[in-house]
């Protein structure tokens, strides 16, 4: 059985909403920041925060309009199978360029009441393969603002990523259809196009281990995947800036950390490690791994020296290559965990503050 058969066997055969993996979501792992992204977006009022930590759904007047499944900042919200299905298929023969429509009766590859609802990470895979073209409707007179918002925003993220030029180049968003670009194929091309639809399997996409299950970050491990193929493909590579990287949304250290470890512990998507350097080196190392991260932010707002930057852009060619910050520190002699070297002792705060009692 392939990964995505897996995956779907895992779930209700007939199931059409989200769902929440509390393991992932922001609320789960503190209560200091309480996040309402999904809350704030959901136009049914589905999601509920009873009290602090505590995430509700009432699942039964769900519409499947999955804007709770993009705005999620730590991709904590897994797509409805309906849905992800349907894209993951188109995803797996994608070759050229994607129309996406809010209007009914239009022909488009992608039609969906809500466009605000696909990731920006999924808007940028098709962006990598050709132009992509959104058309709306009168958005101004329309009742579903939160999709409106949701799309402005990931279209703000996808913008960044690919940067303005390469955006400007492939991303279209009208209320005209007139101005959907045309298609004209070689018969080489048409022959490759139908080939693909008929031989391709979603689950080739999919760099995972065959023990993993997709989930909130499918759409961001099929973007990776090709960012992947952009690298290693010299003719892929000549539909990015030739020499150049994409622009990740990523928090890193600042001089002043301590290596505490707090962020390490706090991350939701464990992008975040801290080793020790070699034996009296003075030296520990906060490893940042950028694949993993979901630039959710939360690192920089629970951290106690203020060391941790929101997140910004950063170009990366490799974004598997984790990113390296050298913390001049060494062992607590009582429980091993870092001492500044300028701290003036050999004892952590907390194992002082324990002996002072």
């Amino acid at each position: 059985m392939s990964l995505w058969n897996d995956y779907l066997a895992r779930k209700l055969i007939f199931e059409s909403h989200p769902t929440i993996d509390e393991n992932r979501c922001l609320n789960r792992m503190q209560t200091r920041h309480p996040c309402r992204s999904c809350m704030d977006v959901c136009p049914a009022g589905v999601i509920s925060m009873p009290f602090a930590g505590s995430m509700k759904a009432d699942w039964d007047s769900c519409s499947g309009c999955g804007l709770c499944v993009s705005a999620c900042p730590s991709r904590a919200v897994s797509p409805a199978r309906i849905q992800a299905e349907r894209l993951f298929s188109y995803a797996s023969r994608l070759q050229h360029d994607t129309i996406i429509s809010c209007k009914n009766g239009l022909s488009s590859d992608i039609a969906t009441e809500y466009p605000g609802a696909l990731n920006w990470e999924f808007l940028c895979f098709l962006a990598l393969h050709g132009i992509v073209t959104i058309i709306t409707g009168d958005c101004a007179g329309c009742e579903k603002s939160s999709c409106r918002k949701s799309l402005e925003k990931n279209l703000s993220q996808a913008k960044i990523f690919l940067g303005e030029e390469l955006y400007s180049q492939r991303v279209i968003l009208t209320q005209d259809p007139s101005a959907v670009p045309a298609r004209r194929y070689t018969r080489r091309e048409a022959l490759s196009l139908l080939m693909t639809k008929t031989g391709r399997t979603a689950s080739a996409l999919l760099p995972l281990p065959q023990e993993s299950v997709p989930d909130g970050t499918l759409w961001r491990q099929i973007l990776l995947h090709k960012v992947k193929q952009l690298s290693k493909d010299p003719a892929e590579a000549g539909q990015s800036p030739s020499g150049s990287g994409f622009f990740w949304m990523l928090p890193h250290f600042e001089k002043n950390c301590t290596a505490c470890g707090i962020c390490t512990r706090i991350c939701p998507a464990g992008a975040l490690l801290r080793a020790p350097g070699p034996e009296g080196s003075g030296r520990y190392y906060m490893a940042l791994l950028p694949h993993k991260c979901t630039g959710c932010g939360l690192c920089s707002r629970v951290c106690p020296e203020q060391a941790m930057a929101a997140p910004s852009p950063l170009e990366l060619i490799e974004p598997d290559r984790p990113l390296l910050t050298a913390i001049a520190a060494k062992p607590c002699i009582r429980c091993k965990e870092p001492v500044p070297l300028d701290s003036g002792s050999d004892l952590c705060a907390r194992c002082r503050g324990e002996l002072s009692i």
